[in-house]
């Protein structure tokens, strides 16, 4: 009767610890992976149930069913690793091949000019609405003109111009590794992959006498 008393009271215990084995989960490939834009990356696990693999960010890299990694754009992002209750993480950094030039700032359309001024300083003309700052040793960016709007000088627009002599295909590579090229628009890139709100949108052009800018706002 003893023994009965004992095995009932283990078995449940040991079923439990089988369980949890079962949703035990590491992963055994590296959990910090630096790549650049199209490089992939296998993500290696033991696991004795399915494992299922999400991207926090699918703009900077991508993950498919079974955890390759495909990194799109620069940024940083995490990818989950989940099995039941079983979880894990790898850090993904897409890093650029071209740091040619330097972009003025561009991820918040709501901040007012005298933000903008703290961030540059007072060194800069005013045009209107505008206000420019001439640029030297930051690469091929030669300029900044940051646009404003309404009573309180909201940001609308950031432009960097680029230095003479700069090669247009050069641009269009650096633009390409972070951004994501807009369909059936030239020259035209997008900081989201499905365009929705809060995009940010980057317009390449090219004058004729020769002048690269790059302009950043809200607005295709």
């Amino acid at each position: 009767m003893k023994n009965s008393y004992l095995i009932a009271l283990v078995l449940p215990l040991i079923m439990l610890s089988a369980c949890g084995d079962d949703e035990s989960l590491t992963v055994v490939s590296p959990k910090q992976i630096s790549l650049h834009k199209g490089e992939q990356s296998q993500i290696e696990v033991i696991s004795e149930s399915p494992v299922r693999y999400g991207s926090m960010d699918d703009f900077h890299a991508s993950v498919d069913d079974n955890g390759l990694i495909t990194a799109n754009y620069v940024g940083d992002t995490r990818i989950g690793v989940k099995n039941g209750s079983g979880q894990d993480y790898v850090d993904v950094k897409v890093i650029p091949v071209s740091t040619m030039l330097i972009e003025p700032y561009h991820s918040d359309f709501t901040i007012r000019k005298d933000i903008i001024i703290k961030m540059y300083g007072d060194g800069y003309a005013i045009n209107g609405n505008t206000i420019t700052y001439q640029l030297s040793k930051m690469g091929a960016s030669a300029s900044f003109t940051f646009s404003f709007a309404g009573e309180k000088d909201v940001l609308q627009a950031s432009e960097v111009a680029l230095a003479q002599g700069t090669e247009i295909a050069e641009v269009e590579y650096f633009l390409g590794e972070r951004y994501k090229p807009v369909d059936g628009e030239e020259r035209l890139y997008q900081d989201t992959m499905d365009g929705g709100a809060g995009t940010v949108y980057v317009r390449l052009k090219e004058t004729g006498d020769g002048v690269i800018t790059i302009t950043y706002s809200t607005s295709r």
